[in-house]
């Protein structure tokens, strides 16, 4: 070995033992936090506004006006606003029988075709109240999600999000999506505790509606098709808006993932489009820490040069297994043991094939 390698070696395995123990730290600190209670002043939040924006949802849509139906009591009233936009299938029938049935929904009918955004952006002009939340219509809410949404409203923060996770089952895409959205998740709340937040779940997202419109609503974010969420959340940072996550579990919400491995690309091509986007000090910081963790992936092949090179997949993989098995079941899951040495390979590798294929995938609503 020359000294260059042996210096190369050691500035590697000090950045990964670095890196992962203050990740482990920094996550340690914000589920700890998330356990105390903060103080609230009431009467910041008079009423929640629930905006949702359906395409061709028949089959999901039930289940998500059962998921709302039973929500915990809050102390505020409440609306859920679904947006139709333009849907093919039986969506507008199905939520115009709901809105007879439940009291506290509205729908909007949209003619034509307009996008995520502008559905979102019409429901959110038609929306009664200043705190307003944002799900998808193929999501189930925990029955304590209003409940989490008001609290962190009355401590008058302007932009606010949660854990989105979804079930592992025995199909490998879902299950490789499933650990990529955990990871995910992990990244996102650490960057918010850090107070540099970068993105959020569109699942379980809210912010002030007068923080929306000083933002100039989702005008702002028009340089991506995708990215209604995290793109939102990089203007608030840029006007220094009080951005905060909640962690408890009755807050959660479920998502369904892909389970083909065409929809999986094509839909994390169109989140990873939006992160071209991001402000030069995520993009910088996300870059080194992907780096390093494929970095750490593929050094076995310099093993040839250098024994060390194979003790640096090892120790990435052991960081790997250990956060899984630290923080899963604070995310809503459990991976099955063989995933936490396995999946990692494959979730590095996606990251890089995701980041090209968004250059060359055009993204649809």
């Amino acid at each position: 070995m020359n000294s260059f390698l042996d210096w190369f070696i050691l500035y590697v395995f000090a950045g990964c033992i670095l890196f992962n123990l203050g990740l482990i730290l920094i996550l340690w600190r914000v589920f700890r936090s998330a356990k105390k209670s903060a103080p609230t002043q009431s009467g910041i939040c008079t009423g929640l506004s629930v905006i949702i924006a359906a395409k061709n949802e028949a089959g999901r849509l039930p289940f998500l006006l059962s998921a709302l139906e039973n929500q915990k009591p809050v102390s505020v009233p409440f609306e859920v606003i679904i947006v139709n936009d333009a849907s093919e299938d039986s969506t507008p029938v199905l939520l115009h029988k709901a809105s007879l049935k439940y009291p506290w929904l509205k729908v909007i009918d949209l003619p034509q075709s307009s996008g995520k955004r502008r559905a979102l952006t019409r429901g959110v002009e038609e929306s009664q109240y200043n705190s307003i939340a944002i799900t998808d219509a193929d999501c189930l809410p925990q029955d304590g999600w209003f409940r989490a949404l008001v609290n962190n409203f009355n401590q008058d923060y302007d932009v606010i999000f949660g854990v989105a996770y979804s079930e592992i089952n025995d199909n490998y895409v879902s299950r490789i999506g499933s650990y990529e959205n955990f990871r995910g998740t992990l990244l996102l709340l650490a960057a918010a505790y850090l107070k540099i937040p970068y993105s959020a779940r569109a699942a379980n997202f809210g912010f002030k509606k007068a923080s929306f419109h000083a933002l100039g609503g989702y005008h702002s974010t028009n340089d991506s098709i995708s990215g209604d969420d995290d793109l939102l959340i990089r203007e608030a940072f840029k006007a220094k808006m009080k951005i905060h996550y909640f962690t408890d579990e009755s807050s959660f919400v479920k998502y369904f993932q892909k389970t083909s491995v065409f929809d999986y690309l094509r839909q994390k091509a169109r989140h990873t489009g939006s992160s071209h986007h991001y402000l030069f000090l995520h993009q910088f910081i996300l870059t080194y820490w992907h780096a390093m963790n494929i970095f750490g992936q593929w050094a076995i092949i310099f093993a040839p040069f250098s024994v060390w090179f194979l003790w640096l997949t090892v120790l990435k993989t052991l960081f790997d297994a250990v956060i899984t098995s630290l923080f899963e079941r604070k995310c809503g899951y459990k991976f099955p043991l063989i995933d936490k040495f396995v999946i990692p390979f494959i979730y590095e590798f996606f990251i890089e094939v995701n980041f090209f294929y968004s250059f060359f995938r055009k993204s649809k609503w």
